[in-house]
């Protein structure tokens, strides 16, 4: 089983995160030997984004072993195994990781069976669920017995895994490689030269002639994932393609409604929410209105995790609604900060804020606008504590609010970052009400959301206020790039943990 030949076109692939893999339950019947599946998740193949920590060659059959925390976690936290198998399908892959390792001063895999990282290297993965059986232990059922390293806190791989993307350098630049081609992406040909993503001038235009916070874009909607649960972020992926008008490159749009985990179609919570997958099939295939937060950021611009989440930057997330012919789905009450959600580490988060940079250009010949980003490491979800917000910088705005805050994410360090709050959640209510407290708000808030990159930032570098869209060939910085979407007030501040 854990041999298998890669396969794209016969299996469909599902997103998954190292949280969810740590708490699949075991098979119900263990076989430690079987030619065949001895659980129905190892006939699914599932991409997964995560750091790694671990490399090691196996004696018995030379597979490329991988440990693998959730992105931003610590080396002390709950890892996942991933392997790359020996063979011709798995040679650019092995080289991949082989030269990547080398390029961030980790090691060499060819004088060396084993390395253990001083700083993670951020992967992307896509193999099938395998769960092995030859580590099973009644005493420790979950762990096993001799399965890596004790950091290993399940019997569940993904192996083989024949996709890999590998974040490297000092300049965070995507390498792929996989056992087949990697999947055309939607919208053409990429501008030229060497970036991370393009933002067309036409999309824009559009978020700047609407200015809100929560803009309507009507597209098409396709596949769906699985509903992610609570370890995860309690969201489904929706693919969209966008229809008259180009967002950039990769040109693909992910719509990920909140707290679906929570909240069923009837907006009941706690109970079985199984009721959404039907909702979306029936939606598959519609041109609908979608309205939400347009987030841009970076962390699935490559490796693509099936249909429902192709490469991309651009995202409605969180979604508000989604109204497709005379049907219209809200989730406006659904933004919150659920208990148990996960974070990415105090670290990454204050590094994320202080260190990330982005440089911006245009391209004459695609009519797009091309980023480089630089520095910091991001994640996705994570939790930062408002220290101060003069009300004169608190903002309505169509959608909600946004301020420039003085945030920690660490407890130690303090940095200026934009915030945004989304109507009509609580924390935009508080946000409101703050404008018109003479001192700001009244004490510290520890607020859960998303970081992306701030459009409006973007747009005062490359269309300034009275001035004309700046056409230059140079790379130019956009100051204070990053923002965070609230999604609600988190229970503690991650720090206080550690």
């Amino acid at each position: 089983m854990k041999h298998r030949a890669p396969g794209l076109r016969n299996v469909s692939v599902n997103q998954t995160s190292v949280p969810e893999m740590l708490n699949w339950p075991n098979p119900t019947k263990i076989v430690k030997s079987s030619g065949s599946p001895i659980d129905t998740r190892e006939t699914q193949a599932f991409t997964l984004n995560g750091d790694l920590w671990h490399v090691k060659i196996e004696g018995n059959d030379c597979d490329f072993h991988l440990e693998v925390s959730g992105p931003g976690d610590s080396s002390s936290a709950d890892r996942v195994i991933v392997e790359v198998a020996q063979g011709p399908a798995f040679t650019q892959i092995r080289n991949l990781l082989i030269d990547a390792l080398m390029n961030a001063g980790e090691g060499d895999l060819r004088n060396s069976k084993s390395l253990d990282l001083s700083q993670p290297l951020p992967i992307q993965v896509t193999g099938f669920a395998f769960f092995d059986a030859f580590h099973y232990s009644r005493s420790n059922p979950k762990r096993g017995h001799g399965h890596g390293t004790s950091a290993v806190g399940t019997i569940w791989e993904l192996h083989p895994v024949w996709q890999l993307s590998v974040r490297t350098g000092t300049r965070p630049t995507l390498a792929t490689g996989g056992a087949h081609a990697v999947m055309g992406e939607p919208g053409g040909a990429a501008p030229e030269g060497v970036f991370d993503f393009a933002i067309s001038r036409s999309f824009l235009e559009k978020l700047e002639g609407g200015n809100s916070i929560s803009p309507a874009v009507n597209f098409p909607l396709g596949e769906h994932s699985a509903i992610h649960n609570l370890l995860s972020d309690c969201e489904m992926h929706v693919a969209g393609t966008p229809e008259g008008t180009d967002f950039g490159w990769p040109n693909a749009v992910v719509v990920e409604p909140p707290n679906l985990c929570h909240f069923d179609p009837q907006g009941s919570e706690g109970g079985d929410t199984s009721a959404w997958l039907a909702t979306f099939d029936d939606l598959a295939g519609q041109k609908c209105q979608v309205t939400g937060f347009p987030r841009i950021f970076t962390e699935h611009a490559s490796g693509a995790g099936g249909a429902s989440n192709p490469n991309h930057v651009f995202e409605i997330h969180p979604a508000l609604s989604i109204g497709c012919g005379d049907q219209r789905i809200s989730f406006q009450n659904f933004l919150t900060a659920l208990p148990g959600m996960r974070a990415i580490s105090p670290a990454t988060a204050a590094s994320c804020i202080a260190d990330r940079q982005l440089e911006v250009r245009f391209d004459s010949n695609s009519q797009q606008y091309v980023f480089r980003e630089t520095g910091g490491r991001c994640g996705n979800f994570a939790i930062v504590e408002v220290d101060a917000v003069n009300p004169s910088w608190i903002r309505s705005i169509s959608g909600g609010h946004s301020a420039i805050a003085r945030v920690t994410a660490d407890g130690q360090t303090t940095a200026t970052l934009k915030i945004y709050t989304l109507a009509p959640s609580a924390m935009d209510a508080w946000l409101g009400a703050s404008a018109s407290s003479p001192g700001g708000p009244s004490s510290s808030r520890l607020l859960h959301g998303l970081f992306t990159y701030d459009y409006y930032a973007i747009e005062k570098v490359v269309h300034p206020r009275g001035g004309d869209w700046q056409t230059t060939a140079d790379w130019t910085r956009v100051p204070f790039p990053l923002a965070f979407i609230v999604f609600g007030e988190a229970e503690s501040a991650p720090w206080s943990q550690e």
